[in-house]
């Protein structure tokens, strides 16, 4: 399904929109995807070594899988397909997928959570001041559990193509290094993998009767010791 023409996503919708279109030259986007990924491949060992796996890449798609490297036993904490289609007069699209059959995954499919912290708190403090929470602010964006996500930053598809940030043009975006690929990597890998610890088995009792208590162990949750700002 690597192949298939990705989707832009519209947030709140049960389904992928219309796919997109190449409208840029096919050489010069062509030529753009393979510099990226020439690039990447220059420091695959360092990416490898974090837990960043490229899986496949063929214009205009890469795949790439994150694990946790910190977590025992490793988990693949998730994989995205980047669609550079019209690269760069359109920033590259983002789409959760599963790494096996590359289909797009729903806002309830994924287990990784991509926080980023706002300010980090203070403790109570030693003559009665009240503790003040970290502020922290979700990156997947969605309306509700069938949804298909988008991470929301700028250099993403459809982070320039939603309402909300008609203000915030791409143009505005497209020379700083924001939108290639290894910006995006990152950022996926900064607030999707960094601050990932440990599992957590979500335990389901039942009672059966003179039968006792039996235990089904349903999704396994990764747990975060922190939130990188």
């Amino acid at each position: 399904m690597l192949n298939q023409p990705i989707h832009s996503i519209q947030v709140g919708a049960p389904v992928p929109a219309v796919p997109r279109s190449q409208f840029v030259s096919p050489a010069v986007s062509r030529a753009k995807f393979d510099q990226e990924v020439v690039i990447f491949r220059s420091r695959e060992d360092a990416q490898r070594a974090r837990g960043v796996l490229l899986l496949k890449a063929e214009f205009p798609y890469v795949l790439i899988a994150f694990a946790a490297p910190r977590v025992r036993p490793m988990p693949l904490a998730f994989a995205v397909r980047i669609d550079f289609t019209n690269y760069d007069v359109e920033p590259p699209s983002i789409q959760f997928v599963d790494p096996l059959s590359g289909t797009p995954l729903r806002a309830e499919e994924l287990t990784a959570s991509f926080v980023r912290q706002l300010s980090p708190g203070t403790p109570a403090g030693p003559n009665g001041e009240p503790a003040i929470q970290p502020e922290n602010q979700g990156l997947l964006v969605h309306y509700g559990p069938e949804d298909y996500p988008f991470l929301c930053l700028p250099g993403v598809y459809e982070y320039h193509k939603h309402a909300a940030h008609t203000g915030n043009d791409w143009l505005l975006h497209r020379g700083l290094g924001e939108g290639r690929l290894g910006f995006l990597i990152d950022n996926l890998h900064k607030y999707g993998v960094q601050g990932m610890a440990g599992l957590v088995p979500q335990v389901h009792i039942a009672q059966n009767g003179i039968q006792g208590f039996t235990f089904n162990f349903g999704q396994v949750m990764l747990a975060y010791d922190h939130h990188p700002a």
